[in-house]
This record gives structure tokens, C-alpha cells and sequence, in this order.
């Protein structure tokens, strides 16, 4: 868990509901570069919200660039989160945090 993250996210995400649900449950399961892994079932339990409503908001997230995502092989696929660190942190750079 990335307490930093977690912080930062509470502090500075302009958003409400489930959105910032979801991705405090991003943040609380990455490590300090922003990245995890985990599945949708996890996130929803975290955030406490149900599965579809973790994929609609996953959506949402990517498209406003506060996270990506990739997809790796295995039994049902699993995403791989990273959370763009400039944009949560408040960091004038864009892109995502190599």
C-alpha cells in the first residue's frame, strides 16, 4: 500500500462517489510507483461497489488520464493498473511516472 498515494488521491481528485472509490482502491493496493495488480472483484470489495460499477468507472478514469491500464494473459486476464503520479501528486509534467 502506497499511503502517499492514497493521501494524495483524497486530497486532490476533484471528484466524488465512486469514481474517488475506486481509485483510492487503486491506490490503496500500489506499491510507491503507482502500479498493482489486482482483480475487478478486489477493487469492488475495497471500494465497496459492485463489479460493473468498477469496470464503468475504470472507463472513466482512463479516459480522464488518471490511470492506465494493460491487459496480461491468464485464467480470465488480469489488469495491470498504474496510476499517472504527475496528475495525482499535482506535478506539472504530464504522462505517467516511468
Amino acid at each position: 500500500m502506497s499511503a502517499t498515494l492514497v493521501c494524495a488521491v483524497w486530497d486532490r481528485f476533484p471528484g466524488g462517489g465512486s469514481e474517488l472509490s475506486v481509485l483510492q482502491a487503486i491506490a490503496f493496493h500500489a506499491n510507491e510507483r503507482g502500479s498493482c495488480y489486482v482483480p475487478i472483484a478486489s477493487l469492488a470489495k475495497t471500494a465497496r461497489v459492485s463489479p460493473s460499477t468498477v469496470s464503468r468507472v475504470l472507463k472513466a478514469l482512463r479516459r480522464e488520464r488518471w490511470i492506465a491500464t494493460d491487459r496480461i494473459m491468464g485464467q480470465g486476464g488480469t489488469l495491470i493498473f498504474q496510476i499517472n503520479i504527475p496528475k495525482v501528486l499535482g506535478s506539472e509534467r504530464s504522462g505517467l511516472m516511468q
